[in-house]
């Protein structure tokens, strides 16, 4: 079954933080950064990953990506995160400890049991940590 655009484009994204990692971010080559990703990146954690043309594709589709005859450059602001200003504010606005309308708190992200193992590192095991807590908190509203 093929992958989704969306999820092309986050294992582009962390392809780009992988790169920032390992302070190559400003390699601006196509065939290196094929290179890079085909023998580093690609199926490091026994998943079917998207071959590198389609990824750049998503990449560029998103914006988060410029091709330009044998190179790619990636936008500065490759990740942006928006907050609930609602939440937030109302957070702000709340004695700690008190729970608004009688409801039970949200775990926190440290709360949820989510264990890792020793052989991922780096953005693959953030992404899956990531998606291991937003599932626990979808499961346990």
């Amino acid at each position: 079954m093929r992958q989704k655009l969306k999820e092309i484009r986050e294992i582009g994204l962390d392809f780009v933080e992988f790169l920032g990692e390992t302070h190559r971010k400003s390699i601006t080559d196509k065939a290196q950064l094929r290179d890079i990703y085909n023998s580093e990146f690609r199926n490091r954690d026994g998943g079917k990953d998207p071959n590198f043309s389609t990824l750049v594709y998503a990449l560029a589709r998103s914006n988060k990506a410029c091709v330009c005859s044998g190179t790619i450059r990636f936008n500065p602001k490759v990740r942006v995160v928006y907050e609930d200003q609602w939440r937030t504010s109302q957070q702000r606005a709340e004695p700690p400890g008190s729970v608004p309308g009688g409801a039970s708190p949200a775990p926190s992200a440290g709360a949820a049991p989510v264990a890792l193992s020793s052989s991922e590192t780096g953005v693959r095991a953030r992404r899956r940590l990531a998606h291991q807590v937003l599932e626990s908190l979808r499961l346990k509203r």
